[in-house]
């Protein structure tokens, strides 16, 4: 029982990633956004850096703090903090 608390926040930050990449993917490849032309160059921007940049760094964070890393487990729970702010 202890292990799967555990690795719940893991499984949730993966899910969060792969919802991420789907909505990021979906802003800058479907064209979804209607708004004017400065609006949606900063929607699609946000979305480009949360597609190269945010993700994998929750991802690899994510890795290498359930190895025992605090520093990673700082930069994880940063990134989900972006996550969640955007």
């Amino acid at each position: 029982m202890l292990r799967s608390r555990a690795t719940a926040p893991y499984v949730l930050s993966a899910a969060i990633a792969v919802l991420a990449l789907v909505v990021s993917a979906g802003g800058l490849f479907a064209g979804v956004y209607r708004d004017n032309a400065p609006m949606t160059a900063a929607f699609r921007g946000n979305d480009l850096v949360t597609l190269v940049v945010a993700i994998p760094v929750l991802v690899v964070a994510a890795a290498l703090s359930r190895r025992g890393s605090r520093r990673a487990w700082l930069v994880w729970l940063g990134s989900l903090g972006y996550v969640l702010y955007n």
